[in-house]
């Protein structure tokens, strides 16, 4: 049945919107039966079709299919069908599904059931990404797989942090799997399938990358998550679009809180932030939204303290104090560890104020006399630094 799907994909084109085409009777319906369907639009065609795609219904020979099929086999591309028991589950309800996907590496992965895209600025800031692989790389130390598009700056620095933590990432392509676009992520390709990872497009294996596709493949990274994180978007950003098919697709959407809300290259993300999008502070605020129905799924890892899950009740995870007798000597160390040097005086004052214990934002603004915008941006760089983390509750504590 292989070859009809192919066949269908050399006569409609990847992302034809007449798949979805009520008006016009649409083909979804007609996918049940792949051979009645090419029986029926290589001999009397079908009018949600152009004129040129009824002719190359009726021209185009099931051969051309064959020998794509013997292409991929031989370059060891999986080739997974609307119909197949291996095609993504989440995909198939989206909006103009692909017909096909064309795959490398492990194909498991797009069956994760805790998957979140990453998107954001190709000419992205230090912050945006020293913050994306931070979050990105503990997210895929619990057991999230992390989609993303290959493309530089934000894209390529969540897939490098997943690969660095022995995750498993998958990229969707904006051009056909054999070309080598860009040229500068070839080498994190082979990577990301020699971790367990998968590289996926719905183009032609040959297809080099369009400018018109990379705003249509953005559905399926969207639609192969349960939600997006958005690391950073201006206000004309391309990463808006993936933004709005996950909210069209009814999936979650995070965003990074900027460094600077009054810097232009943010202006996106402060827009979905002010609607409502989930902000992220760190990999659990990620954890948060998903412990009650997904906690099953995370995998413990250490983080220099004992890691556990608590009752999934609380929504939340905690991590164990130490109660011996040793408190006050490991409290000294660690005291004696932290980077003073290299702390601005703000910093200073607020990581001083939680040596006196856990505290909320607010609390730290108000015994430090600094402000909530700012302390939010320390709150961040001390996170992402190893010195602060968030707890349950909404609480700050040295980590």
């Amino acid at each position: 049945m292989l070859k009809y799907w192919v066949w269908l994909l050399l006569v409609l084109g990847p992302y034809n919107k007449i798949i979805n085409d009520s008006k016009k009777g649409g083909l979804i319906p007609l996918f049940d039966d792949i051979e009645g369907l090419y029986n029926l639009l290589s001999k009397n065609g079908h009018p949600s079709l152009s004129v040129a795609e009824n002719k190359r219904a009726k021209t185009l020979s099931l051969e051309k299919a064959e020998m794509l099929i013997e292409e991929c086999e031989s370059d060891n591309i999986t080739i997974i069908p609307f119909d197949s028991q291996y095609y993504p589950q989440q995909l198939r309800h989206i909006y103009n599904p692909p017909l096909l996907l064309f795959a490398k590496g492990d194909i498991s992965a797009l069956h994760s059931e805790l998957s979140l895209t990453v998107v954001g600025a190709r000419n992205a800031s230090k912050y945006s990404i020293k913050a994306c692989k931070k979050i990105c790389n503990e997210l895929a130390k619990i057991g999230f797989t992390i989609v993303s598009g290959m493309a530089v700056g934000i894209d390529s620095a969540a897939h490098e942090s997943v690969v660095e933590a022995k995750g498993t990432t998958i990229s969707v392509l904006a051009c056909g799997i054999k070309s080598n676009y860009p040229k500068e992520t070839y080498n994190l390709r082979q990577r990301i399938i020699n971790e367990g990872g998968v590289v996926v497009s719905e183009l032609l294996p040959n297809s080099e990358a369009s400018p018109s596709y990379f705003a249509q493949r953005n559905r399926i990274m969207s639609g192969l998550s349960l939600g997006t994180f958005i690391v950073q978007a201006g206000y004309k950003s391309g990463c808006m679009l993936t933004a709005e098919h996950a909210i069209e697709q009814g999936r979650d959407l995070f965003c990074l809180v900027p460094h600077d809300i009054f810097d232009g290259k943010y202006g996106g993300v402060v827009r979905y932030l002010r609607d409502g999008a989930i902000p992220v502070f760190s990999h659990l605020d990620v954890v948060y939204n998903y412990y009650t129905g997904h906690s099953h799924l995370f995998t413990p890892y250490d983080i220099g303290s004992d890691f556990m899950h608590i009752p999934a009740k609380t929504n939340t995870i905690i991590y164990k104090k130490n109660t011996n007798n040793t408190d006050k000597q490991e409290a000294e160390q660690h005291q004696a560890q932290i980077p003073w040097e290299e702390l601005d005086e703000e910093s200073v004052r607020l990581v001083k104020c939680l040596q006196k214990g856990e505290a909320s934002a607010d609390i730290i603004s108000e015994k430090t006399g600094i402000e909530m915008t700012r302390i939010f941006e320390l709150l961040i760089d001390l996170e992402i630094n190893g010195i602060v983390k968030s707890v349950s509750g909404g609480l700050y504590t040295l980590v």
